[in-house]
């Protein structure tokens, strides 16, 4: 199980490799502190600045926290206003270049997952409103799927020297008796396939190498056990089916959708949030 968990952190980033001191990486909460250090291991050092038992939107801007983004290669943080108390005036008092807003060293989770609960109309009267939504995107599993592709191919950003790590990790999973690696066209912009597939023209011991398609963000099984799904990079509905492959229904979302099936003798009616017209698409299907 360890070398499972080892290869999927490693391929989740397979052009991401460090080949001497590690990334030093500031981490405004807790949830990014984990995932950057399974995504990076023993090569990046990671701190959190807050702990599961704070309030991140209540943090005070100690000393201790500006000496430690001071000397920060990344910094982690979730956005969305929620570290807007404190979070700007550790970045002033840091002098840091590195890790200023717009800068490769300057992440924020909430730009790579679709924004809920944004208010229509901002009034003093409302009380403490995040005008950028909803920041606790993290509650979402889907949604650290997301980030956790956004930071991978960011830490390759920093660093992409090499793959040795990569390539290390994978040749330890197949000696241990892995016989499948799944891999995409979206990790790390493609460097995975590249990567993967040169350790296995070297190690000569898989079995299979699966390539799915794209991020799919909805996936729903029909009766006939042919498959509906929408895939975030094309904003569109697909049907799969054994014998007539892959199929376009319909396409111009924008973004990630889920969607929902209703089931009817004539055929299914799949319902999807067009996000574009901002109204809800109905699209039949007709069983055949």
């Amino acid at each position: 199980m360890k070398a499972i968990l080892q290869l999927v952190a490693a391929l989740s980033f397979a052009s991401f490799s460090l080949s001497s001191a590690a990334i030093s990486i500031f981490a405004c909460e807790p949830e990014w502190s984990a995932l950057a250090q399974e995504l990076g291991g023993d090569k990046v050092s990671v701190y959190s600045a807050t702990t599961a038992l704070q309030d991140p939107h209540r943090i005070e801007a100690r000393p201790s926290l500006i000496a430690r983004v001071r000397s920060a290669d990344l910094l982690v943080c979730t956005g969305a206003e929620l570290e807007i108390g404190w979070l700007p005036l550790l970045l002033t008092q840091s002098g840091n270049s590195r890790i200023q807003l717009g800068s490769p060293g300057y992440f924020e989770a909430s730009q790579y997952v679709p924004k809920i609960e944004v208010p229509a109309t901002i009034d003093r009267s409302l009380g403490d409103v995040h005008a950028s939504g909803n920041p606790h995107i993290h509650l979402d599993p889907r949604n650290v799927a997301k980030v956790a592709d956004a930071l991978a191919e960011r830490l390759n950003q920093l660093d992409p020297a090499n793959a040795r790590y990569v390539l290390s990790v994978i040749d330890r999973a197949i000696d241990g008796g892995i016989t499948m690696i799944d891999v995409a066209d979206v990790y790390a912009g493609g460097e995975s396939e590249k990567i993967v597939g040169g350790a296995l023209a070297a190690n000569g011991q898989l079995q299979k190498l699966a390539d799915p398609i794209g991020r799919l963000d909805g996936l729903y099984e029909l009766a006939d056990r042919s498959l509906l799904f929408t895939d975030w990079n094309t904003g569109s509905l697909s049907h799969w089916s054994a014998k007539g492959g892959v199929k376009k229904i319909a396409d111009g979302f924008k973004g990630p959708a889920d969607f929902a099936v209703i089931p009817g003798k004539a055929g299914p009616t799949v319902v999807v949030p067009d996000l574009v017209q901002s109204q809800l698409r109905f699209i039949q299907l007709t069983n055949k």
